[in-house]
């Protein structure tokens, strides 16, 4: 049995997503001590919202690390509907000053980082790691 080892960059896209989903999990945490502020969208949503993408990149980065094949799919599939996802949460849903005055930044951010993470996941070394735990 020969091993097939990870590239660096799987490594380093797997640490990423799976530091992203600890970012997740820390604000589903910290809901549970909100102040009373007002808010522009339901306490309920920010806790799912969190829990949601939380566990989607766990999965996701998890599954880059140990090298299963869906891993890759799900993350680039997770990454464009992240981008979707939170554009529209910028758009639509945050409306205080400060959102409205970062929103171009949060957005531009945003964008860039999936680019980043489509870029740096299309390369053939990362392809063929995935392709070859699949086949």
């Amino acid at each position: 049995m020969t091993s097939n080892p990870r590239p660096k960059i799987v490594t380093w896209l797997g640490v990423i997503v799976l530091i992203s989903s600890a970012v997740q999990f820390v604000g589903a945490f910290a809901w549970f001590s909100l102040p009373e502020l007002p808010l522009t969208v339901p306490r309920g949503y920010l806790l799912f919202k969190n829990l949601f993408w939380g566990v989607v990149s766990l999965a996701a980065g998890t599954g880059m690390l140990i090298g299963r094949s869906w891993a890759l799919t799900l993350s680039r599939w997770g990454a464009a509907t992240y981008l979707v996802f939170q554009t529209i949460n910028i758009t639509v849903l945050q409306s205080s000053e400060y959102a409205l005055r970062a929103r171009t930044f949060n957005i531009s951010a945003t964008l860039g980082s999936v680019m980043l993470f489509f870029w740096l996941s299309s390369r053939p070394g990362v392809h063929n790691y995935f392709r070859r735990k699949a086949g």
